[in-house]
């Protein structure tokens, strides 16, 4: 039962200016801590661990789990997947942005007529074909299609597409005329960059944080749980 803190090491992924540019901090009280000692057999003995892996540490049961209240242990028990509906919650309270932050994804929804209620698609391409094959676009476009097949008659067909290549809003504007896909071009083209230096630039990171928060704004979102924002999604 420990405090959980965000180490602040400067690195690829965590930028110089650090996670409390884009976030609040995750606790108010514990902003300060000595030494932290990695994570091992033997880490009961030290006041503070440091996790460097999601695979270094064991991921015990809820009801493993010392210091959750009852009531959070228990309210999970209906639902399909309780240990995704825990992460979701721990999720959604770090997740939780700077004023600056929030202000600048208020005007991204501005400057594109981002307007609810609108489906969502993302559309994972660049460096993912190392992983694992392309899905076509077609592949995401029945659960849109069905979607406007139930709305009003003459209702504009309008889909927020967040993707890292710029050639996917192309083809889906190519194919599927009828639609509207609102996207912003220049976080689009600075994500279809994946460099080391670039794709883990602070531009990217408002890029990405600002597709994570129009995405979770529409009514339902297609996407494949390859990619680590469709799950986070």
């Amino acid at each position: 039962n420990r405090t959980v803190l965000l180490y602040p090491f400067p690195g690829p992924i965590i930028t110089k200016e650090g996670w409390e540019r884009y976030f609040l901090p995750i606790s108010q009280n514990c902003t300060s801590y000595g030494r932290p000692e990695k994570w091992g057999p033997d880490h009961a003995q030290h006041q503070v661990v440091r996790i460097d892996s999601h695979r270094a540490a064991p991921t015990p049961g809820l009801e493993e789990w010392e210091g959750v209240p009852p009531p959070w242990v228990q309210a999970p028990s209906s639902v399909e997947s309780p240990m995704a509906w825990w992460v979701g919650h721990i999720v959604q309270y770090i997740y939780r942005l700077q004023p600056g932050m929030a202000e600048h994804v208020r005007a991204a929804k501005e400057n594109i007529g981002f307007v609810e209620p609108i489906p969502g698609m993302q559309v994972r391409r660049t460096d993912k074909k190392r992983e694992t094959e392309y899905v076509p676009v077609e592949a995401y476009m029945p659960s849109i299609e069905r979607y406007y097949s139930n709305q009003k008659k003459g209702a504009v067909k309008r889909v927020y597409l967040a993707t890292d290549e710029p050639a996917v809003v192309t083809e889906l504007q190519t194919k599927y005329p009828d639609y509207t896909f609102l996207t912003d071009s220049a976080t689009v083209s600075a994500a279809s960059n994946f460099t080391q230096n670039s794709r883990f630039s602070s531009e990217n990171h408002l890029g990405i944080i600002t597709d994570i928060q129009l995405l979770l704004s529409c009514e339902f979102v297609v996407c494949t749980l390859s990619s680590n924002i469709g799950r986070l999604v």
